[in-house]
């Protein structure tokens, strides 16, 4: 694939990360596409993996379709090379770049929460990966944190049901490929003193291991004690996690009952988000606007003496705050790349600025103090 450049003006150059496989990014249609070469077998393995994680709703790059590659070379082909065609995760960073550009040192220790939550994501809908590492992930920043994208998924296999000793496996190779990925960066860039490069895959470790076990965690209530499986999905809600099932199974005692959640994904905001205003956001940005939406209908149903819907409350929001705010931002911006983000980084900001004045200093100054440090370049997110 290097010589395609010569022969096609559709080829253009992004930042990406390091690859055991020739990578190459095509613009077609005001779309970008990554070109990926490699066996035809594991190319075809690879998109059916991508196509399967995809269809659960897993944060992963969207696989556009697989093909062989003949080379012919005096007169002999090569059926063997192949190539993989996923869509250009757009606003991703490489991790490499959190190191390149200072203006992104406070996403680097946020590595370590994007990478144990996708993990566990990963091992939810039964997905071993088999070679997690920096390199083989994308990240988005997210209201202020990162979330974390499956890229590479070639030894990557699904199982009806995750075994412990398969989860341990991935969390071994997770831990030896990134100490590896850190000691390579450390060479060119200095790390945060705070970033010990040979504890970050242990303390990766003992974060998914957290996570694990409050998804995986099991209950022994009275049976008029119902109330605290709402308890439960309700705080599972709160760390992101959607409950698709309950499962109840008897105890030697008859007054009591043992529960289990199994839950889905990790997208609980985002659909929420989404089912009410319609619009996309990852994780992160759906919890922070879920919180305002949720302020917005309390504020409303008080004033007005009169419960107010969710769904009402949230027409209120995106019509009368985050489409207003958004436009005149755009008044001084040529593009926004990710408005949803850059609306976040508003509700951030006013955080910021309420914590500095020890009250609530209100969106309307936060988005003025925001929008000039913004024009100044004085305010990087």
């Amino acid at each position: 694939m290097k010589n395609w450049e010569n022969h096609s003006n559709k080829i253009i150059h992004l930042e990406k990360g390091l690859s055991r496989h020739e990578v190459i990014f095509v613009n077609w249609n005001d779309k970008v596409y990554v070109f990926k070469n490699l066996h035809v077998r594991l190319a075809k393995r690879e998109y059916e993996i991508l196509r399967k994680a995809e269809k659960l709703a897993f944060q992963c790059v969207i696989p556009v379709g697989w093909g062989r590659i003949n080379l012919n070379e005096e007169n002999n082909v090569d059926y063997d090379s192949g190539i993989i065609i996923t869509e250009y995760l757009q606003n991703s960073l490489p991790f490499r770049s959190l190191f390149n550009d200072k203006n992104l040192e406070r996403y680097r220790i946020r590595l370590q929460d994007a990478i144990a939550g996708l993990l566990v994501s990963l091992h939810i809908v039964g997905l071993f990966w088999g070679d997690c590492s920096l390199s083989n992930v994308l990240f988005r920043r997210d209201a202020g944190e990162l979330q974390a994208f499956l890229v590479d998924a070639e030894t990557s296999n699904f199982y009806p049901i995750i075994s412990d000793a398969t989860r341990e496996l991935d969390l071994e190779i997770m831990k030896e490929n990134i100490t590896g990925d850190l000691l390579d960066i450390s060479v060119l860039h200095e790390l945060p003193d705070a970033l010990d490069i040979y504890s970050v895959g242990d303390i990766i470790e003992k974060k998914y291991n957290q996570l694990w076990e409050e998804i995986s965690e099991s209950f022994i209530i009275k049976k008029s004690e119902n109330y605290k499986i709402q308890e439960r999905i309700r705080k599972l809600n709160q760390i992101g996690f959607s409950v698709d099932e309950i499962v109840l199974f008897p105890t030697s005692k008859q007054d009591e009952v043992q529960f289990k959640t199994i839950v889905t994904d990790k997208n609980y905001y985002q659909n929420l988000l989404h089912s009410i205003t319609g619009i996309l956001a990852r994780e992160n940005q759906a919890r922070h606007i879920m919180n305002e939406i949720q302020e917005i209908k309390a504020d409303l149903s008080r004033k007005h003496n009169n419960s107010l819907t969710l769904g009402a409350a949230a027409f209120r929001w995106k019509k009368d705050i985050y489409e207003v705010y958004i436009n005149r931002l755009s008044d001084h911006f040529e593009y926004l790349a990710d408005p949803i983000e850059n609306y976040c980084q508003i509700l951030e900001h006013k955080w910021f600025l309420s914590e500095k004045a020890q009250k609530d200093v209100g969106l309307e100054l936060a988005f003025k103090d925001y929008l000039e440090k913004k024009l100044k370049k004085e305010i990087v997110y």
